[in-house]
Protein backbone atom coordinates (compact mmCIF):
# COMPACT_ATOMS: atom_id res chain seq x y z
CA UNK A 1 0.00 0.00 0.00
CA UNK A 2 2.54 2.29 0.79
CA UNK A 3 4.78 1.73 -2.32
CA UNK A 4 2.08 2.25 -4.62
CA UNK A 5 0.91 5.75 -2.59
CA UNK A 6 4.64 6.75 -2.70
CA UNK A 7 5.51 5.83 -6.67
CA UNK A 8 2.03 7.30 -7.77
CA UNK A 9 2.55 10.63 -5.26
CA UNK A 10 6.13 10.54 -6.86
CA UNK A 11 5.17 10.47 -10.10
CA UNK A 12 2.62 13.45 -9.53
CA UNK A 13 5.77 15.14 -8.02
CA UNK A 14 7.23 15.28 -11.13
CA UNK A 15 4.84 15.87 -13.68
CA UNK A 16 3.38 18.26 -11.34
CA UNK A 17 6.63 20.50 -10.94
CA UNK A 18 7.39 20.04 -14.46
CA UNK A 19 3.88 21.75 -15.77
CA UNK A 20 3.82 24.26 -12.91
CA UNK A 21 7.95 25.07 -13.93
CA UNK A 22 6.15 25.75 -17.32
CA UNK A 23 3.71 28.13 -16.19
CA UNK A 24 4.47 29.78 -13.62
CA UNK A 25 8.74 29.96 -13.17
CA UNK A 26 10.99 28.77 -11.32
CA UNK A 27 9.01 29.78 -7.85
CA UNK A 28 6.13 28.04 -9.40
CA UNK A 29 7.74 24.86 -9.72
CA UNK A 30 9.91 24.50 -6.46
CA UNK A 31 6.61 26.02 -4.56
CA UNK A 32 4.64 22.74 -6.32
CA UNK A 33 7.43 20.50 -5.24
CA UNK A 34 7.55 21.44 -1.67
CA UNK A 35 3.36 21.15 -1.45
CA UNK A 36 3.80 17.39 -3.11
CA UNK A 37 6.83 16.51 -0.31
CA UNK A 38 5.50 17.95 2.13
CA UNK A 39 2.12 16.11 1.68
CA UNK A 40 4.32 12.90 0.73
CA UNK A 41 6.16 13.00 3.83
CA UNK A 42 3.33 13.94 6.16
CA UNK A 43 1.38 11.07 4.86
CA UNK A 44 3.93 8.43 4.92
CA UNK A 45 5.41 9.62 8.68
CA UNK A 46 1.40 9.00 9.80
CA UNK A 47 1.45 5.58 8.11
CA UNK A 48 4.84 4.91 10.07
CA UNK A 49 2.93 6.47 13.33
CA UNK A 50 -0.05 4.32 13.56
CA UNK A 51 1.95 0.83 12.96
CA UNK A 52 3.46 1.88 15.60
CA UNK A 53 0.50 2.49 17.56
CA UNK A 54 -1.52 -0.44 16.34
CA UNK A 55 1.55 -2.50 17.79
CA UNK A 56 0.24 -1.70 21.13
CA UNK A 57 -3.08 -2.49 22.99
CA UNK A 58 -6.46 -2.55 20.73
CA UNK A 59 -7.48 -0.19 23.70
CA UNK A 60 -4.93 2.63 22.46
CA UNK A 61 -5.90 2.68 18.58
CA UNK A 62 -8.51 5.05 18.60
CA UNK A 63 -6.98 7.72 20.73
CA UNK A 64 -3.30 6.90 19.32
CA UNK A 65 -5.01 7.13 15.91
CA UNK A 66 -5.96 10.89 16.79
CA UNK A 67 -2.75 11.70 18.38
CA UNK A 68 -1.31 11.26 15.05
CA UNK A 69 -4.00 12.80 13.25
CA UNK A 70 -3.72 15.94 15.89
CA UNK A 71 -0.12 15.91 15.08
CA UNK A 72 0.15 15.71 11.48
CA UNK A 73 -2.70 18.73 11.50
CA UNK A 74 -0.93 21.15 13.79
CA UNK A 75 2.68 20.82 11.98
CA UNK A 76 0.76 21.00 8.87
CA UNK A 77 -0.80 24.27 10.19
CA UNK A 78 2.95 25.24 11.64
CA UNK A 79 4.32 24.69 8.63
CA UNK A 80 1.79 26.71 6.37
CA UNK A 81 1.61 29.76 8.81
CA UNK A 82 5.51 30.06 8.93
CA UNK A 83 5.30 29.70 5.09
CA UNK A 84 3.03 32.36 4.59
CA UNK A 85 5.45 34.74 5.09
CA UNK A 86 8.16 33.39 2.37
CA UNK A 87 7.90 36.19 -0.73
CA UNK A 88 9.65 33.29 -2.81
CA UNK A 89 6.46 30.16 -2.67
CA UNK A 90 4.16 30.55 -4.86
CA UNK A 91 0.62 29.98 -2.93
CA UNK A 92 -1.26 28.55 -6.13
CA UNK A 93 1.47 26.34 -7.29
CA UNK A 94 1.57 25.31 -3.96
CA UNK A 95 -1.81 24.44 -3.17
CA UNK A 96 -1.98 22.55 -6.39
CA UNK A 97 0.95 20.05 -5.33
CA UNK A 98 -0.28 19.85 -1.84
CA UNK A 99 -4.24 18.91 -2.71
CA UNK A 100 -3.00 16.84 -5.83
CA UNK A 101 -0.42 14.35 -3.55
CA UNK A 102 -3.58 14.74 -1.03
CA UNK A 103 -5.78 12.94 -3.88
CA UNK A 104 -3.55 10.69 -5.62
CA UNK A 105 -2.01 9.78 -2.18
CA UNK A 106 -5.42 8.06 -0.88
CA UNK A 107 -5.78 6.96 -4.50
CA UNK A 108 -2.64 4.83 -4.00
CA UNK A 109 -3.81 3.50 -0.71
CA UNK A 110 -7.00 2.69 -2.24
CA UNK A 111 -5.44 0.47 -4.54
CA UNK A 112 -2.55 -1.01 -2.83
CA UNK A 113 -5.27 -2.19 -0.76
CA UNK A 114 -7.20 -3.73 -2.75
CA UNK A 115 -4.21 -5.38 -4.71
CA UNK A 116 -2.08 -6.20 -1.28
CA UNK A 117 -2.68 -9.95 0.14
CA UNK A 118 -4.02 -10.00 3.38
CA UNK A 119 -4.28 -13.18 5.80
CA UNK A 120 -7.89 -14.35 5.76
CA UNK A 121 -7.36 -16.42 8.93
CA UNK A 122 -4.66 -15.98 11.76
CA UNK A 123 -1.83 -18.24 11.76
CA UNK A 124 -2.79 -19.15 15.17
CA UNK A 125 -5.74 -20.42 14.02
CA UNK A 126 -4.17 -23.77 12.30
CA UNK A 127 -6.19 -26.70 12.64
CA UNK A 128 -9.18 -25.07 13.92
CA UNK A 129 -12.50 -26.14 12.47
CA UNK A 130 -13.45 -24.66 9.49
CA UNK A 131 -9.44 -23.53 8.94
CA UNK A 132 -8.03 -24.58 5.42
CA UNK A 133 -5.43 -26.42 8.12
CA UNK A 134 -8.26 -28.25 9.34
CA UNK A 135 -8.80 -29.69 5.88
CA UNK A 136 -13.04 -29.20 6.31
CA UNK A 137 -14.94 -26.82 4.01
CA UNK A 138 -14.90 -23.81 6.30
CA UNK A 139 -17.30 -21.72 4.58
CA UNK A 140 -20.42 -21.51 5.72
CA UNK A 141 -22.69 -19.87 3.39
CA UNK A 142 -26.25 -18.72 3.59
CA UNK A 143 -27.79 -21.54 3.47
CA UNK A 144 -27.24 -25.00 5.49
CA UNK A 145 -23.33 -25.73 6.27
CA UNK A 146 -21.14 -27.50 3.96
CA UNK A 147 -20.48 -30.46 6.16
CA UNK A 148 -24.11 -30.68 6.53
CA UNK A 149 -24.19 -31.70 2.79
CA UNK A 150 -25.89 -28.44 1.96
CA UNK A 151 -25.28 -25.90 -0.65
CA UNK A 152 -23.12 -23.01 0.21
CA UNK A 153 -24.86 -20.49 -1.93
CA UNK A 154 -28.51 -22.41 -0.80
CA UNK A 155 -30.96 -20.32 0.35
Amino acid sequence: MLRTAALATLLLGILGTLGAGLTRGAAGALSCALGVAFVAAMFAVGMAGLRLVLRGGAHLAQAGAFAVFFLQMYVGLMLADVGRGAGWIDPSALAAGAIGATLVWQAGMVIGFGTARRLVFSPDDAGAPGTPASGAAGHVGIGRRAEEGGDDHSA
